[in-house]
């Protein structure tokens, strides 16, 4: 989009973009002002891809745009399953899903009891 300090986007619905098709990754991360800013800069019928996780980091700015558009049902979505990032067994990802769940994750109880327990030690000692 370029940005001009001045009147926003170089690129806008005045100068549209020049493409088939843009892809944008980490678009959770897309604020309403952005995501407006960029389908208003496409031209007629080029493809726009977003990819993200909405369980990831929000936009900082307001909106949940991949979320809203997700959840929307009115835009075709894939949700991936499989993660390549990490052994299926890694606590990561067995973390990341228990709190998409709502449960406190059972590697942190862990570590927090453990932790817990050697901070009493350590006060006992102190004493």
């Amino acid at each position: 989009l370029t940005t001009n300090t001045r009147n926003g986007f170089r690129r806008n619905r005045f100068n549209k973009l020049e493409v088939d098709a843009v892809v944008v990754d980490e678009a959770s991360m897309l604020d309403i002002h952005l995501a407006a800013a960029l389908v208003e800069a496409l031209p007629p019928g080029a493809q726009l891809l977003l990819v993200g996780d909405v369980d990831q980091l929000p936009s900082v700015g307001p909106g949940s745009v991949l979320e809203d558009i997700k959840s929307s049902g009115i835009v075709p979505t894939a949700v991936l399953t499989t993660v390549f990032r990490q052994l299926a067994s890694s606590a990561i990802v067995s973390s990341a899903s228990e709190v998409n769940q709502g449960v406190f994750p059972s590697q942190l109880r862990e570590v927090t009891a453990n932790k817990l327990a050697e901070v009493v030690a350590t006060a006992d000692n102190m004493q």
